[in-house]
C-alpha cells in the first residue's frame, strides 16, 4: 500500500516555501476543514491543480496520483476528473 492511497489532494511546496506555508494533505471520503492559507500558497496551489503541473520542487497529489510522475496522457485523463468552484460563482468541471 502506498502513501498516497486515499488521498484526494495533497500538496507540499518547494522547500523555500514551506517554512512559511506548510503542507495540505487531505484523505478522501468524509468531510474536512482545511486551516486557512495564503493568497500565494492558494495560487500555487490551484495552478498546480488546474494547469496539473506543480511548481519546481513543489509535489501535488491528485485522486492518489503524484502528478510529476505521470506522462501528458495520464494527466490530461486525471484533469478531466478534477472539478473547481471559483470563490465569485460559476462551477467550472468536466
Amino acid at each position: 500500500m502506498s502513501e498516497l492511497d486515499g488521498v484526494a489532494l495533497g500538496y507540499e511546496p518547494a522547500a523555500e516555501e514551506e517554512r512559511r506555508a506548510g503542507r495540505l494533505w487531505i484523505q478522501a471520503g468524509g468531510s474536512h476543514v482545511v486551516p486557512a492559507v495564503g493568497a500565494a500558497f492558494k495560487a500555487a496551489l490551484l495552478a498546480a491543480v488546474l494547469d496539473m503541473r506543480p511548481r519546481i520542487g513543489a509535489r501535488v497529489v491528485v485522486l492518489g496520483a503524484d502528478i510529476a510522475a505521470l506522462p501528458p496522457g495520464a494527466r490530461a485523463r486525471l484533469r478531466a476528473q478534477v472539478g473547481f468552484l471559483p470563490a465569485g460563482g460559476g462551477l467550472i468541471s468536466h
